[in-house]
């Protein structure tokens, strides 16, 4: 009931119009067009849960709220948040899927054209401080040539262009995927150090010679056979010195949490065949195996996230 209560804030993106200073509930009402007993009631959910407070001029949304969920801050998850709400339906297959193994509702690319958009556009706002810290971590310096699998529109290699302006990226995804990307390419001063190639990275021979590959929340998609195959493919495509870098978020070795994480795995397969959360174990062992003779983790301020480094030098 809570998070459906925050959706439904998000979708009226009431912590937006309480950011700049305190409302009166009646007004608020008027602005969003809402029935005001309705509004009144989300609100004393909101202010319970210490998003927003309450003044004597007003309602307003509490400052580290407004950082997450306010439309003008460079955090903001709120569409994330209320693009959520199709999950609710989604979940209704979860028995299915526990019995046969089989994902029971749409991907993301099989809900149309207009929903793949605003989920890649979702991910990519709520990935930009991710990609900034995970460009931070590793040294590209001496690195000119680039591949990001299933690379979505491109956030992880566009932080890394932006800090290695010698760097040229080549973005593997989807062909649909791809046309988002070159949406918002378009708009970027980087568009120059960036090319797309649309096509199924399963099928489709990576370009061999790679300073660079990035795997970035492209793993918890597979299966572990497919894992390993990718692993192996990405080997391959690797220059001699080349480095690996795969970031994803992962079950604790014990597979006794985190919850989050846990959550999130049901969600894959929910709406992919065979796709789960992995262990930084389990994937610095398939590295290994696929030929990367050193394997690194990197520290990370992200919780439940592992930063891994795989090369042959």
């Amino acid at each position: 009931m809570v998070a459906r209560a925050l959706q439904v804030a998000a979708e009226l993106d009431l912590f937006t119009h309480l950011a700049s200073g305190p409302v009166h509930m009646r007004e608020l009402a008027t602005r969003l067009k809402v029935d005001r007993r309705g509004l009144e009631a989300l609100l004393v959910v909101c202010t319970s849960l210490h998003l927003i407070e309450r003044t004597d001029r007003g309602y307003r949304t509490v400052d580290s709220a407004a950082d997450l969920l306010a439309a003008d801050r460079p955090g903001n998850l709120s569409p994330l948040l209320a693009g959520a709400s199709g999950l609710y339906r989604d979940w209704e297959s979860l028995g299915q899927v526990i019995r046969n193994g089989e994902a029971a509702a749409p991907s993301q690319r099989e809900k149309g054209a207009e929903a793949l958009r605003a989920f890649h556009m979702e991910m990519h706002r709520a990935a930009i401080p991710v990609a900034q810290t995970v460009a931070g971590a590793v040294d590209l310096r001496a690195a000119k040539l680039l591949l990001d699998i299933g690379s979505g529109v491109g956030t992880f290699a566009l932080a890394f262009c932006q800090r290695y302006p010698a760097l040229h990226a080549t973005l593997l995804d989807f062909p649909d995927v791809i046309a988002v990307a070159q949406d918002l390419l378009a708009q970027s001063h980087l568009a120059g150090q960036i090319q797309t190639v649309g096509v199924d990275y399963h099928q489709h021979p990576l370009p061999a010679g790679q300073d660079v590959i990035l795997l970035c929340n492209v793993l918890h998609q597979e299966d572990d056979e497919h894992v390993q195959q990718l692993l192996r493919k990405t080997r391959a495509a690797l220059h001699t010195k080349g480095i690996l870098v795969v970031l994803d978020a992962v079950l604790d070795d014990d597979k006794c949490g985190p919850l989050s994480v846990a959550l999130g795995a049901l969600n894959q397969m929910i709406h992919h065949t065979g796709a789960t959360y992995y262990t930084a174990a389990e994937l610095i062992r398939w590295l290994k195996g696929a030929g990367f003779t050193q394997v690194e983790r990197k520290p990370f301020p992200f919780p439940n996230q592992a930063l891994l480094i795989a090369s042959t030098a």
